[in-house]
């Protein structure tokens, strides 16, 4: 977060999970794993659209899932605010 102008600029970047697939796993672990991270990136898909949905601007940085939530404040932000920017808990 950072103050120019009397202004709070605050830039919230949310990269996918990174995905391996090991050859020598079978098809059943490699589903498995793969379902894994399919639904932590809805996770983090339905975090950043939250942000989206409070008034941040969303910008699509790199294909491979980087994206950058963005809002400029006009005075110091209350708890709640705090509370939005909370990641979702993701269990790896």
């Amino acid at each position: 977060m950072t103050r120019l102008d009397n202004k709070i600029h605050l830039d919230v970047e949310v990269s996918g999970p990174v995905l391996s697939v090991i050859p020598e796993h079978n098809e059943n672990e490699i589903t498995a794993h793969s379902r894994k991270a399919a639904l932590r990136s809805i996770e983090l898909l339905k975090y950043i659209v939250k942000l989206a949905d409070n008034g941040f601007s969303l910008f699509a940085i790199d294909f491979e899932f980087l994206w950058t939530a963005s809002i400029v404040l006009q005075e110091t932000p209350g708890e709640t605010f705090f509370e939005l920017l909370q990641p979702p808990s993701i269990n790896q």
